[in-house]
């Protein structure tokens, strides 16, 4: 199951990678950060680069049926983590999370319970970590690779394969020259929209 760690802007793979150097993967399976390519246009040419998919958030894998309870102590772990202490309210739990002397609970797993709930650690509703390991396609970097499409010659879209192969329909907006669209995908419980990169004809 996937959980989300929010962290600063910006500051995503620098999150993940304290958090592998801290904790070394004691109470998870992989921490990341979902990526997505897009190009920027530099001299009239397009140059490549990645970008978080969704800024300020590091995802972990955690198998509950591994070890129990897996999830309350990854997130009461990640307080000796430097670069979120004071996100989770430290390790004394002062002006944390949640608001109540650092009390949040992981939300979304078993047993948490209501009160306090953390918008800092939750849990990925498993409908939505399907759709984005489906996007991924298997990439060992969870990099959302740019999806070649073609179009009419009124920039209509007739036909898109990679991660957009099953979800023409959501898109909500193009920048053809800026070889991006906006899709429309759920995400913690609502719909966000979010940029994903394209490939035209003849594009590097």
């Amino acid at each position: 199951m996937w959980y989300v760690i929010q962290t600063m802007t910006g500051k995503e793979q620098e999150a993940a990678d304290a958090i592998d150097r801290v904790l070394e993967g004691s109470c998870y399976e992989k921490c990341f950060v979902i990526r997505r390519e897009c190009v920027w246009r530099l001299e009239g040419r397009l140059r490549v680069h990645v970008e978080p998919l969704f800024p300020s958030y590091v995802f972990a894998e955690i198998d509950e049926t591994k070890k129990a309870g897996a999830a309350g102590e990854l997130f009461h772990a990640l307080r000796r983590v430097p670069r979120l202490t004071k996100l989770l309210g430290g390790a004394g739990g002062a002006g944390g999370a949640g608001g109540a002397g650092g009390g949040a609970r992981v939300k979304g797993a078993a047993g948490a319970g209501p009160d306090h709930e953390s918008c800092v650690f939750q849990a990925v509703e498993s409908g939505e970590e399907q759709l984005l390991k489906e996007m991924a396609q298997g990439d060992k970097d969870f990099i959302i690779r740019r999806s070649p499409v073609k179009v009419d010659e009124d920039g209509e879209i007739l036909w898109a394969g990679g991660a957009l192969t099953a979800y023409t329909d959501r898109i909500v907006k193009k920048r053809l020259r800026k070889r991006y669209v906006v899709v429309e995908i759920p995400f913690l419980g609502s719909a966000r929209r979010v940029q994903m990169g394209i490939r035209l004809e003849g594009d590097p």
